[in-house]
């Protein structure tokens, strides 16, 4: 969905952005000019300014569900999360008939967690435009989350045959399950990326696509290659040195010792949260589904809240241009940030004693998680690192994990990450609890009753039928945990070997 004005060049969105507040001056009450103001503020990143003309705008016109589904958008862009799930619950009990409106609550709750919502909305708006391939699309993948994956296959179908260019189908129809000899898409894959041209995020797509359907047929070698074309391809667009990565983790260790924690004030008491954290594609959402089967436990799923936490405590503090977020951060207040971070996960959490927050990178902020929130439960879900590594390697994910795309890169980074695991270890001496996913699936009800155990919750046998939940997941492994726990991804790296060369020489894998 495009929320901005339909140019990128920043003099014609300030030059339109001026027309229309000249135009709101005249008569506020006019909806075109809000939109096109706050279109605007979008495109040139101000967020805080789109939030402000937005609830103007809603101010002037509160009757535009149009203007509230924006105001979402702009709450939710601007890292004001449980404002913007205030305003689509009171948006979609408006019962809204807007298609703008309809769309920003399926974008704004499916990014928020809130897949109810994010689903019943795209169902009425595709009933007022049926033939919509971008409807459509939004739809399938809100089905694909609830694991309803034939109806979602059938609707990725119908945006392909009508988008034929709309190369983000290809992919998550891909995904959607395992492809057989009799029943699979790579002579299509194969075509659309000789037509692809020009379009280097759509050949990006397609190569992904294709390797992971080359690679449920057993073609390992030529899974590979597709997959390393489109890892190759996203590289070379970014932006990104793994060094200030590294640099960033050895300094995480250096300011967070035990001096730091020997001063640290008491934190928020509350007992709720259980962290998650880890690499990503390494089990993180095995577990959380495990965990989440207990009755007393909430699944959130992957939050950025104790990040944004974090950010806006040291905005606060104006500490982060003299010193460095890092070196900053160690000054929080524990009381301040535990509480800062539980307010801001309302109103989904708090319907359960325990909630799951399974943010991987989480495990940046370890140190300061156990000094703000003392009671709470951290879980670290580790791998086999190689498999850890190809298994990112050969995923494509949304703006994040910048490593995961060169395999040197990502073996560095694993072992940045494995010392900064280590030293919490050594900090935080049996505050963590390490799960092995090898563990987790060759022993499922032993692991899960230790880590229950610890967490101060009985074990529950439902943990062990996670995949018959209806929960939506929206993460990459949205569709495996529908399914019951297999092995065959322990050790999966063994059959692509002889090309993680960069990877397997940075773990020192003999």
């Amino acid at each position: 969905m495009n929320n901005s004005p339909r140019t990128s060049d920043p003099a014609r969105i300030a030059d339109a952005q001026q027309s229309a507040e000249r135009d709101i001056a005249r008569d506020p009450t006019q909806e075109v000019p809000w939109t096109i103001l706050i279109e605007g503020w979008i495109a040139r990143g101000l967020f805080p300014k789109a939030v402000e003309s937005a609830l103007a705008a809603t101010a002037a016109i509160p009757a535009s569900h149009g203007l509230q589904g924006m105001l979402a958008y702009t709450r939710l862009m601007n890292r004001d999360l449980p404002e913007a799930e205030l305003v689509i619950e009171s948006l979609w009990n408006s019962r809204p008939t807007d298609l703008g409106a309809l769309t920003h609550i399926g974008l704004v709750g499916a990014a928020l967690g809130r897949h109810d919502l994010a689903r019943a909305a795209l169902e009425r708006a595709l009933q007022l435009r049926p033939d919509d391939p971008q409807l459509q699309f939004n739809l399938a993948t809100a089905l694909r989350n609830f694991g309803e994956l034939a109806a979602a296959e059938r609707l990725y179908d119908s945006v392909i045959q009508r988008r034929p260019d709309h190369w983000e189908a290809y992919m998550n129809r891909t995904n959607l399950r395992r492809q057989t000899p009799d029943r699979n898409h790579v002579p299509e894959l194969k075509a659309a990326i000789g037509r692809v041209g020009s379009d280097w995020r759509g050949a990006m797509m397609l190569h992904f696509a294709l390797g992971k359907e080359r690679e449920d047929l057993g073609e390992h070698d030529e899974a590979f290659a597709a997959y390393d074309t489109g890892a190759k391809l996203q590289r070379r667009h970014m932006q990104y040195a793994v060094g200030a990565d590294l640099d960033g983790l050895r300094r995480i260790s250096q300011i967070f010792n035990e001096q730091w924690l020997r001063r640290q004030p008491l934190g928020c008491q509350s007992a709720e949260p259980i962290f998650i954290i880890g690499l990503p594609r390494a089990g993180s959402t095995l577990l959380e589904r495990m965990i989440g089967a207990h009755p007393e436990v909430f699944a959130a799923g992957e939050l950025h809240n104790f990040g944004i936490c974090v950010g806006r405590l040291l905005q606060r503090l104006q500490q982060t241009a003299a010193s460095g977020a890092i070196d900053a951060s160690a000054h929080l207040d524990p009381l301040q940030l535990g509480e800062a971070y539980l307010e801001s996960t309302r109103p989904r959490t708090g319907k359960h004693p325990r909630f799951i927050d399974k943010m991987p990178v989480n495990f940046l902020y370890a140190g300061l998680i156990a000094a703000a929130l003392p009671n709470a439960a951290i879980i670290h879900v580790h791998r086999n690192p190689a498999d850890a590594g190809f298994a990112m390697y050969k995923t494509l994910f949304n703006q994040a994990y910048p490593f995961s795309y060169d395999l040197r890169e990502a073996g560095r980074y694993i072992r940045g990450y494995q010392k900064l695991m280590a030293h919490w270890h050594q900090l935080l001496p049996s505050r963590i609890i390490d799960v092995a996913y090898e563990e987790l699936v060759d022993d499922p009800e032993r692991v899960l009753t230790e880590v229950f155990r610890r967490c101060h919750l009985s074990f529950d046998p439902r943990s062990l039928s996670f995949f018959r939940s209806s929960e939506a997941v929206s993460t990459a492994s949205a569709v495996q945990v529908r399914q019951p726990i297999y092995r065959t991804s322990v050790e999966s790296w063994r059959h692509y070997a002889r090309h993680l060369g960069p990877l397997i020489e940075e773990l020192k894998i003999p």
